[in-house]
């Protein structure tokens, strides 16, 4: 998270702290479905972010490479 904690959005942080914080009360805790249930809901929420995060990040590539490399000083219609 704090890797690319400015590009998640400010809902999907607070829900995996919400999940973090949810799996650090039952992981004590001899109830063995709780844990599995609240590791679960923190996994897909990670997994949610870092689709977004792919995604983000394949927009931006694609968006690269439409735009035409013109160096300093260089007239775009030479291209």
């Amino acid at each position: 998270m704090k890797e690319f904690g400015e590009e998640v959005k400010a809902e999907d942080k607070k829900e995996i702290e919400e999940k973090i914080e949810a799996l650090k009360k039952v992981k004590d805790s001899d109830n063995i479905e709780q844990i599995k249930k609240a590791s679960e809901e923190l996994s897909q929420a990670i997994q949610k972010v870092g689709t977004e995060l792919y995604k983000a990040q394949q927009q931006a590539q694609k968006k690269d490479e439409k735009t035409p490399d013109i160096e300093e000083g260089e007239d775009k219609d030479k291209k």
